[in-house]
């Protein structure tokens, strides 16, 4: 059996399912591929922050990221809004804003950046009585910077898309060895179906490897994610100092009766080679520090190590931007953070060039018809499966 699509799409994480939609409501017909569960790896393992890029500014001056970044927030809330396609306005929004806590020793130079002109764009200075009391319980700063960033929970997003584009999923472990170049685009051998398609997007992140169809070449970003979890206050923060880095970038995720804290930041990047017992007494460490109030040592623990992937640059440094490469058809992209989807989507569909035909097109409910494929799942959070364990295994009565 013969069947003709537009866009083969490989990966099921917010890259794939972004441009999917996009594709999918431009009238193009598409088929996404998927081989674990939408989600699976950097989207799930992310902490649903939609950033605006001030974080990459710590340094002290709006950087090429920060110009690049900047405008995704009320892109993306326009989406969740039901306002613009694809509507995502079945997503749970976790908070609508970040917060920047100082430490004890913060540098004078970063909190002069924070109330800067230049800075004023991105952050409002808010009054920590006008906060809820779990701001209350984690500084004793009179006033916290608040980022207009919206945090997302991600698997009510990833719901979102399958919902709507479930139809144009399916599970399958993508093979190159069953690609075949012809002068229309490609076919691609699925058991008894040969899938005509004039574009194969890669979007599969650490999946994204190089082979006879692409040359392009990936870098991997180590994170060493910490959880904790219990009775504690539902934050959103990054927790500053000095330098270009959070020390700490906190998200709130609700794990039955109890809160996760999902720690990022420097903590996670810095701890990529320690074990997971010593970046536990480390996040502990760090958070004493912060908040000696609770009692880190027994509190239950665990850590998640994720790469993330991004098209290779001079010195490891990291991309500003998203990165598309079309090679003969194959479409190889890196989004490089979550918020950047809608780009990474619309510079996908520039490069999609069908030649117009005088044959009816296929509606997409049929584009998935008679392919012998499961469904796909969604992936689970890190938290659902961690092993938990506290530091001090005898806490004190």
């Amino acid at each position: 059996m013969k069947k003709t699509i537009d866009l083969l799409i490989v990966g099921g994480g917010i890259a794939g399912l972004w441009t999917l939609a996009k594709a999918t409501d431009a009238g193009f017909r598409c088929l996404l591929v998927e081989k674990d569960a939408l989600g699976a790896g950097q989207t799930v393992a992310s902490q649903g922050i939609i950033h605006g890029g001030l974080k990459f500014a710590l340094g002290g001056k709006i950087t090429k990221a920060t110009e690049q970044i900047r405008q995704m927030p009320s892109i993306w809330q326009q989406h969740l809004n039901g306002e613009l396609s694809p509507s995502l306005n079945q997503t749970t929004i976790l908070s609508k804003a970040h917060y920047f806590v100082p430490s004890s020793g913060i540098d004078s130079q970063l909190v002069s950046f924070l109330g800067s002109k230049l800075a004023a764009g991105f952050t409002t200075k808010v009054d920590i009585h006008n906060l809820s009391n779990d701001y209350q319980r984690i500084t004793q700063k009179p006033s916290l910077y608040q980022l207009h960033e919206w945090v997302l929970d991600v698997p009510s997003l990833l719901t979102n898309f399958k919902q709507r584009y479930g139809h144009l999923m399916v599970k399958h472990h993508f093979s190159d060895d069953h690609l075949i170049a012809t002068d229309n685009g490609y076919v691609y051998q699925l058991d008894d179906l040969a899938l005509n398609t004039r574009f194969v997007l890669q979007a599969a992140g650490t999946g994204n490897d190089s082979s006879v169809f692409n040359s392009t070449k990936k870098q991997l970003r180590p994170l060493h994610m910490v959880m904790v979890k219990g009775q504690l206050p539902k934050v959103f923060a990054h927790f500053i100092a000095s330098g270009s880095k959070p020390l700490m970038t906190v998200t709130s995720h609700p794990l039955d009766d109890e809160t996760v804290w999902y720690i990022g930041g420097e903590l996670a990047e810095s701890g990529n080679k320690l074990s997971s017992l010593e970046q536990k007494q480390k996040a502990a460490d760090w958070l004493t520090k912060s908040i000696p109030e609770i009692h880190w040592q027994q509190m239950p623990m665990a850590t998640f190590r994720i790469d993330r992937a991004e098209a290779k640059q001079l010195n490891l440094f990291r991309p500003d931007d998203v990165f598309i490469h079309n090679q003969q058809g194959v479409i190889t992209g890196f989004p490089t953070k979550l918020a950047f989807a809608p780009r990474f989507a619309d510079k996908v569909l520039e490069l999609l060039k069908i030649e117009k035909t005088d044959k009816k097109p296929q509606t997409s409910e049929n584009v998935r018809n008679n392919i012998q494929l499961p469904e796909v799942t969604i992936a689970p959070t890190p938290w659902e499966s961690a092993k938990w364990s506290p530091l001090d295994s005898n806490p004190p009565n």
